[in-house]
């Protein structure tokens, strides 16, 4: 493997074997020591080494039917590598062993999708009804020892109101995808009102300065404060609670905890309460003010980082890796040298934090260089967040840092995330242990519940050593993910790599433009998002059928209804970029029958829309609001968090300025679609048809009003899942195709070839009949017959043609399933 010398994996597998030769088994007669006993009596679980519960309770949780087959054993020694784990047929079980808890999930999973068929995701799960043995022993090793979870914004784009249940379930995936890592900020908003009230803030004025869970991770970062209005006390000491949870779970499954360090940013009134000390203002960003930065070289800086760490301690107990951007994002330094500036930082944490670790994000310009130059490089791990652009590129120098892929912003739903950069991640080598270079990797979507195949493509990388091979892969992803074969739905996986999961737009993607602010010269939603999709409009229709079509093979697996509604979704999102341009003509050209008929159709597509959506839990706003209003303590701060929930998702900001970011979290999400983007659109094409008929200009429409409107309105959204997402799918194919599809074509020879796709599930008399001038001759070469066309298939025909010496103008016409396609010669 790049970074270092092979070891034996065998000597790794025989070392697990032979630390855990006999075990001591309470539950079963003295004698009974042997895994083969404790196969026999049940109790398969008193048969695990030591050190292994935490890995027992979470692979229960996460496959309850198949946790009782496994026995668990640690190796601690990985050798040169960072981690590493084995599993083996032992007596009718499974016998996984692993480096530490991480690795032992880690080799759990990779038994679970590489050998059983199955998986693990937020878009669903798939997990065998019975246990798969090993043919043969199986060991994988990484020498990523940085195996990094969270940027500062999943927080406020995936999970501010999570539950502790949510959370539970997702440090069991994280710790099951080998992440060792993680940045926890839940409740960590209590260290501001903490320090705060020790320099001269009253409570009152502390609350308010923290942000509300769904925007707090960009107070984190320096950009805003008090978003949403502030902090009730019963809020702050239930998230602390929860918190403090996260922390005990992390420690029990062996991940390491990292939090927010001081990094300078003060309220904006600090200054005139500590008068002569020095502080730089900050400006605003995106219509909110940010907060000052307090000079790290003034003697103040130490005093106010020792309240925060001290803080920290006694609320979370001693955490010694510690996330701190310096002016992060445009960020203003002064006339403050930054080199000195990143020297105090790290002089705060050396005299608060014994055995730090610094935690630095790199995007854009950040980190500076100033700070990588002036500090102590060894314990400094930089995440980088769009390693993607720069594969290979070391530009931190010897500075340890870790590779990131940012393929998801504000948690917007889009089917994207390049596969190739993470498939190619092997061959960018890792470091030895305690040395500069690549070290590790950062899972740092804003998103984490979107898109699996990347999650999952991500998660096994590590322990490749060398590339992967994204056709193989993508064509066995399948297997795994609906547990049995099917080359239908194989066939749908190549198309939508070749589509969705190869192009590189950028922006997370591009987005629905269901989802934008009404205009017919919209390109995209979100201030930020790719204005084009990187394939054709249509491109993604071929995947559809084949996983219509696949229904009759995995139609019931959980994870393929996720997929067909994903996809099924993403297809009538994106037949908006072929309507639109086509209603703006019709209104240029003052056409008013096709201007009706585009507008209905348009409003037709987000009806069908907003039924698939609501078949599943996972794609209703209803949850999102219902997680928020869960946390109030009265009816009041109830209504205060949906508002705060809704905003994020609409205007982003609660003031007409800071709605320049509005729809930065747009979601294809039921409630949302139905509740608040189609009355928008409907709004808009009633402007325009009255502008129409009586020749005006159209009027102009007050968005942020219509916003503010849905923000304070308290009707229920849809929480519950109701209809099936295979009728709703199959639904929303037949409005987008209401016949069969005909394409003909012309190849050399000449030969003629002829696709009919049947876009129904029943059987299609599909004899094809050919339109010849006048001297031109067929012969039927492909198929024998004429037999029907499945549902939701295809079939292709071919005729060797015998043609004149003059085909000028001639038009052969192909008629099946009663559709025409005319070729011109």
């Amino acid at each position: 493997m790049p970074g270092g010398p092979q070891p034996s994996r065998r000597a790794f597998l025989t070392a697990a074997g032979a630390a855990a030769a006999t075990v001591a088994l309470p539950a079963v007669p003295a004698a009974a020591v042997t895994l083969g006993a404790a196969v026999a009596a049940g109790v398969l679980a008193a048969a695990d080494s030591p050190g292994t519960e935490a890995a027992r309770s979470a692979i229960r949780r996460l496959a309850p039917r198949l946790a009782d087959r496994f026995v668990l054993r640690l190796a601690p020694d990985a050798g040169p590598y960072a981690a590493a784990f084995s599993f083996r047929t032992a007596d009718g079980a499974v016998e996984l062993t692993g480096s530490d808890t991480s690795a032992l999930l880690a080799g759990f999973t990779w038994y679970l999708e590489q050998h059983a068929h199955g998986q693990l995701s937020r878009g669903g799960d798939q997990v065998p009804a019975r246990l798969v043995l090993p043919a043969a022993p199986v060991t994988r090793t990484t020498s990523l020892a940085h195996r990094y979870a969270y940027g500062f914004r999943v927080t406020g784009c995936t999970n501010p109101h999570w539950s502790w249940a949510q959370w539970e379930r997702e440090l069991d995936l994280l710790a099951a995808s080998g992440v060792n890592e993680l940045l926890v900020t839940t409740g960590m908003e209590v260290l501001w009102y903490d320090t705060w009230r020790q320099f001269g803030c009253t409570g009152a004025e502390a609350l308010a300065y923290i942000s509300l869970p769904s925007r707090q991770p960009w107070q984190w970062t320096g950009h805003l404060f008090g978003a949403g209005g502030g902090m009730s006390t019963q809020l702050l000491a239930r998230r602390v609670e929860l918190g403090r949870r996260i922390l005990t779970r992390l420690g029990e499954l062996g991940i390491t905890p990292v939090a927010p360090g001081f990094a300078g940013s003060v309220p904006n009134g600090f200054a005139a309460r500590h008068p002569g000390v020095r502080v730089v203002g900050q400006g605003t960003w995106r219509g909110y003010d940010r907060p000052d930065w307090l000079d790290p070289t003034a003697p103040l800086f130490q005093e106010v980082a020792s309240v925060w760490y001290a803080a920290q301690r006694e609320r979370f107990g001693l955490l010694r890796s510690q996330a701190i951007d310096l002016l992060y994002e445009g960020g203003r330094p002064g006339a403050v040298d930054l080199t000195e500036a990143g020297l105090a930082i790290e002089r705060s944490l050396k005299t608060s934090v014994p055995d730090h670790r610094w935690y630095v994000q790199a995007s854009g310009a950040d980190p500076r260089r100033e700070l990588l130059d002036a500090v102590d490089r060894s314990r400094v791990l930089v995440l980088e967040l769009d390693g993607e652009l720069r594969p290979g590129d070391n530009r931190f120098e010897d500075t340890a840092w870790a590779w990131g892929q940012r393929t998801n912003y504000g948690g917007r739903t889009g089917l994207y995330g390049p596969l190739a950069p993470t498939a190619a991640l092997p061959a960018l080598g890792a470091g030895p242990a305690g040395a500069g270079g690549l070290r590790g990797t950062c899972l740092v979507n804003e998103g984490v519940d979107t898109n699996p195949v990347w999650g999952t493509l991500f998660a096994e990388a590590h322990w490749h050593t060398d590339p992967i091979d994204l056709d193989s892969w993508i064509t066995a992803y399948p297997l795994r993910r609906y547990g049995r074969p099917s080359q239908a739905a194989a066939s749908a996986w190549r198309t939508l790599h070749r589509t969705a999961y190869t192009t590189d737009t950028g922006g997370g993607g591009a987005d629905s433009l269901f989802n934008a602010q009404p205009d017919l010269t919209a390109r995209r939603a979100a201030p930020d998002a790719a204005e084009t999709l990187g394939y054709h409009p249509d491109a993604l229709h071929p995947a559809l059928l084949d996983l219509l079509r696949a229904a009759a093979e995995v139609g019931d697996a959980d994870t393929y209804r996720w997929d067909l509604v994903n996809v099924t979704r993403q297809a009538l999102v994106d037949r908006a970029r072929v309507l639109l341009p086509r209603l703006r003509t019709a209104y240029e050209t003052r056409d008013l029958a096709a201007f009706d008929q585009l507008t209905a159709g348009w409003l037709t597509l987000m009806d069908a829309l907003e039924e698939l959506l609501g078949t599943r839990a996972e794609f209703l706003a209803g949850r999102w609001i219902a997680d928020a209003r869960r946390w109030g303590a009265d009816d009041a701060e109830r209504d205060v968090l949906e508002s705060d929930a809704r905003t994020v998702l609409t205007t982003w900001g609660e003031t007409r300025a800071a709605a320049v970011s509005r729809e930065y979290a747009n979601r294809d999400w039921a409630g949302l679609v139905g509740g608040y983007y189609k009355p928008r659109w409907r709004r808009y094409f009633t402007a325009l048809r009255t502008a129409l008929t009586s020749r005006s200009t159209p009027e102009t429409i007050d968005w942020y009003a219509f916003a503010e409107a849905f923000r304070r309105d308290r009707t229920p959204l849809p929480a519950t899942p109701t209809g099936d997402p295979l009728h709703a799918a199959r639904a929303a194919a037949t409005l987008l195709h209401p016949r069969p599809q005909l394409t003909a074509a012309l190849l050399p020879g000449p030969v003629l070839r002829a696709t009919l796709v049947n876009w129904r599930p029943t059987p299609l008399d599909a004899a094809p009949e050919l339109d010849l001038p006048d001297g031109w001759h067929a012969e039927a070469a492909q198929p024998d017959g004429a037999p029907p066309v499945g549902g939701y298939d295809r079939a292709t025909y071919t005729w060797r043609l015998t043609a004149p010496e003059d085909t000028a103008g001639a038009v052969l016409t192909v008629r099946a399933g009663g559709v025409r396609a005319d070729v011109d010669a």
